[in-house]
């Protein structure tokens, strides 16, 4: 800029620049005297206007460059970002108050969720475990919000179903925002503990229809989808969606899915889902996995039940092991009911899967044939 040239104005390419400014600014005035006009202008806006839209990027933006100068050594005992927290919390409390817990989560983002680096004070430390720890509380009842017959708990922290409609409001709003909230391993492993304790309840006990709400929330973190996917196989009538998690599924967490389904074989209730999705994934398996599958069907298959998608899995592995694993497999006690299962698998109306066994009987035929002549 000229001086000899003043302008009257000063424009910005987008909105955000100028609050970006204004964020910088106000930090500056944060540091200045307490008798200062321009500081005590700050800590009003900080304690009384903090939930007004036109300050909801400014501010957070303020606690992204106070964390910055503790990092950069600007102000290395972090007292500009310990009073920026104070202020905050000094705010009058809200009716309804997850706005302002939100409105928190997003300041604490801008820190980066750091509630361990050896540069933050324990101060700054305890004040950003604290945040993590308030918004565990919220997501476990929100997680679990009328998914049981008697609640008390979730109930007391939303008071009503507005109240729970409005924190699934706020969080899918600001979930793209999150980048590190949402992936801190204090609320990784709470979502992770959340995926267990539902899979234990019973499934008539859960009346939500999700069974896990806003699940894309939380996909950035690696483990999220796996567990999801058994906790949807688990509660049964979630075929379809499993199978569109299978498609989803990178390689490392395809081989845990898969681990999953090979288990949930031996569970009658759950058996047949399992092995119609083992069968659209059957390629992946590899030599180990296709045997153990083959035993836990040989010996679990319940023909009187029309388990029929078993029984396509057992036929299509049957075909893949063939030779000697087919013959030793056999010699288990059952192998009279694998036999005729394939032979009733000829009339089967869909063609591949009469090809199929019509394989596999040919090849046991031949060795059967074999050893006659032998």
């Amino acid at each position: 800029m000229n001086p000899s040239h003043p302008i009257d104005s000063v424009y910005f390419p987008h909105l955000t620049f100028q609050e970006w400014f204004a964020a910088y600014y106000l930090v500056n005035c944060l540091y200045q005297s307490n008798e200062t006009k321009e500081h005590k202008e700050v800590c009003s806006i900080l304690i009384n206007e903090q939930l007004t839209p036109k300050y909801a990027v400014m501010i957070p933006f303020m606690a992204g460059i106070l964390y910055s100068n503790i990092e950069n050594g600007k102000d290395p005992l972090g007292s500009g970002l310990l009073y920026f927290w104070k202020l905050l919390h000094s705010s009058p409390p809200q009716l309804i108050p997850i706005y302002q817990m939100m409105f928190f989560l997003r300041c604490l983002d801008a820190c980066k969720a750091d509630t361990e680096s050896p540069f933050l004070s324990s101060q700054l430390q305890d004040c950003h475990k604290a945040l993590i720890h308030s918004f565990k509380l919220w997501l476990i009842a929100w997680i679990n919000f009328d998914k049981n017959q008697f609640y008390d708990y979730e109930f007391y922290i939303f008071k009503n179903e507005f109240v729970y409609e409005d924190f699934v409001n706020e969080i899918e709003m600001h979930s793209l925002t999150l980048q590190y909230v949402l992936v801190h391993p204090d609320i990784h492993s709470c979502v992770i503990d959340q995926f267990k304790q539902l899979k234990c309840k019973p499934y008539d006990n859960l009346y939500a229809d999700s069974p896990f709400p806003c699940l894309h929330i939380f996909r950035k973190t690696i483990n999220i989808d796996v567990q999801y996917f058994e906790l949807l196989l688990r509660r049964r009538g979630y075929y379809d969606d499993c199978k569109q998690i299978l498609e989803e599924l990178t390689e490392g967490q395809l081989d845990d899915a898969i681990k999953i389904l090979i288990s949930a074989l031996s569970e009658t209730d759950i058996r047949e889902d399992s092995a119609a999705l083992l069968l659209k994934v059957g390629s992946k398996l590899n030599e180990q996995q296709a045997k153990h599958v083959f035993l836990i069907l040989m010996i679990g298959l319940n023909y009187e039940k029309n388990e029929r998608s078993c029984g396509e899995l057992l036929a299509s592995i049957a075909l893949r092991l063939g030779g000697r694993y087919l013959e030793d497999a056999f010699k288990y006690e059952r192998n009279e009911n694998v036999f005729q299962y394939l032979i009733n698998g000829l009339d089967n109306p869909i063609a591949d899967f009469s090809k199929l066994c019509a394989k596999v009987l040919e090849k046991i035929s031949m060795k059967l044939k074999e050893e006659h002549l032998n």
